[in-house]
């Protein structure tokens, strides 16, 4: 999943990740890559082989850190 927004809001994002366990639990499924300060910047999450993240998984990612 690639998420392409403002740098503050990426910003967000990868603070939540370090700040919450459930998204510490992607994190851990995932390889995170991103770019700030460009024109476009962007976070995409691509799931490590053998494992899963499904999408209710994406929703409450969403759900956890718009709080």
């Amino acid at each position: 999943m690639k998420i392409v927004a403002q740098d503050y809001i990426i910003q967000s994002i990868l603070d939540g990740i370090e700040s919450n366990v459930y998204a510490q639990g992607i994190k851990d499924r995932c390889i995170i890559t991103y770019e700030l300060n460009i024109d476009k910047p962007y976070i995409e999450f691509l799931v490590k082989d053998g494992c899963t993240v499904n999408a209710k998984d994406w929703f409450w990612l969403g759900y956890y850190l718009s709080k």
